[in-house]
């Protein structure tokens, strides 16, 4: 099942949904309809699990990667033949498998990696701490009890 916004002869981008919304959410909806009015045929599908949730299975994990990059290609390919197009760029893939590699194929034994990852997070912690930490001690101590 797709949902199709915007003109028909636009160009084609395919959104798939995150992990807790549905294709018809309001984010997404949103977001399509945004889309459509600059000019973009934009067409959106469901992976399987969230498909079966629709059904009345339940609240489900979603699947592994193979899977969910299995029902994208898959779905490149029937939006392809139900709009009567080619391909909907190579951005589209590569975007995907960029993501795909930072999301699943980070090898445990990559330590340069995590390091970075670490060392980002932390510079972001004293940044939020630094800065109402020194706003804090710029007001002299009497000057704050007398106000009190």
């Amino acid at each position: 099942m797709f949902l199709f916004d915007g003109p028909p002869h636009g160009r084609l981008l395919v959104l798939a949904h995150g992990a807790g919304a549905p294709m018809d959410s309001p984010f997404l909806a949103a977001m399509a309809a945004g889309l459509a009015r600059r000019g973009l045929r934009v067409a959106r599908f469901e992976f399987p699990y969230m498909h079966a949730r629709r059904e009345g299975g339940g609240r489900r994990a979603p699947d592994r990667e193979p899977e969910l990059r299995r029902a994208w290609l898959q779905a490149i390919e029937a939006i392809q033949a139900a709009e009567g197009t080619d391909a909907p760029g190579g951005g589209a893939l590569l975007f995907s498998r960029l993501l795909a590699g930072l999301l699943y194929e980070t090898p445990a034994n990559q330590v340069g990696t995590y390091a970075g990852a670490a060392l980002l997070l932390g510079g972001v912690a004293l940044l939020a701490t630094a800065f109402p930490a020194r706003r804090a001690a710029a007001i002299a101590p009497a000057l704050a009890l007398r106000r009190e």
